[in-house]
């Protein structure tokens, strides 16, 4: 189950989609994502990020009725991430944001209220 870290992490991911135009792929560095996450940055945390891009990989959405933008499915099923990797020469990450996720966010009145900075700052009883 994701906790408060994963939460975060994939809050910095999905800020930095939003600044490059909602991007569904983004290639950045394990240690920008740690640092702007507030994280610790030895390899420990390099492992932790790892382990949340796998539980964001295995999140799954399952959604029956009407969306709120209108749209009407029976049903509709979607991850969050559909891929991730680590280059072998540039150690960057390379995340691939589920298409049918990112354009609910992107859509969506809500994100975009959100403080990426004052949700870093929550506690939570999850660690």
């Amino acid at each position: 189950m994701p906790t408060k870290p994963d939460f975060v992490f994939l809050l910095y991911l999905l800020m930095r989609s939003q600044q490059e135009g909602w991007k569904e792929e983004l290639l950045i560095t394990r240690y920008e994502v740690l640092e702007n996450c507030g994280s610790g940055k030895d390899q420990r945390w390099y492992k932790r990020l790892e382990d949340s891009l796998n539980r964001w990989e295995n999140v799954r959405i399952k959604f029956e009725g009407l969306f709120y933008n209108g749209i009407e499915y029976e049903k509709l099923h979607f991850g969050i991430i559909d891929s991730w990797g680590i280059h072998k020469d540039t150690k960057k990450l390379e995340i691939t944001f589920n298409r049918k996720w990112l354009s609910r966010i992107k859509d969506s009145t809500y994100y975009k209220m959100l403080k990426f900075e004052a949700v870093k700052k929550l506690r939570s009883p999850f660690v």
